[in-house]
């Protein structure tokens, strides 16, 4: 694809919200994108917005788990949950990385926002 994308940017409050393409430009950018991990724009607006959010926290939100919930499907308790959310994400390890993706249903590659 190598035609330029006709869109139009919707404003609110003065600012850029959305992009309106045509739908067989949209089309085309998707099939461009093949196999990669798509986030919600929810969860981007929350880990690099004003929230400011650990990916871990911006996930469970978005799935709509409490710290409990989630803690329960690791099998580890409400409080530990709450320390790695507080913790640098990037300071976790690997293994504990893919083992939070696999509780809220995502890969890895999406938990690395």
């Amino acid at each position: 694809m190598s035609a330029a994308i006709d869109y139009k940017i919707v404003r609110s409050k003065g600012q850029p919200d959305k992009a309106l393409v045509d739908y067989q430009q949209f089309m085309d950018l998707l099939s461009l994108l093949g196999e990669r991990e798509v986030v919600p724009q929810e969860v981007v607006k929350m880990v690099y917005g004003e929230d400011g959010l650990n990916p871990i926290k911006a996930w469970r939100i978005y799935r709509d788990l409490s710290q409990l919930e989630l803690a329960e499907l690791l099998g580890m308790s409400q409080p530990g949950l709450q320390q790695i959310e507080n913790k640098p994400f990037a300071s976790l390890r690997k293994q504990t990385r893919q083992k939070l993706a696999t509780a809220l249903g995502i890969s890895l590659g999406q938990l690395d926002v």
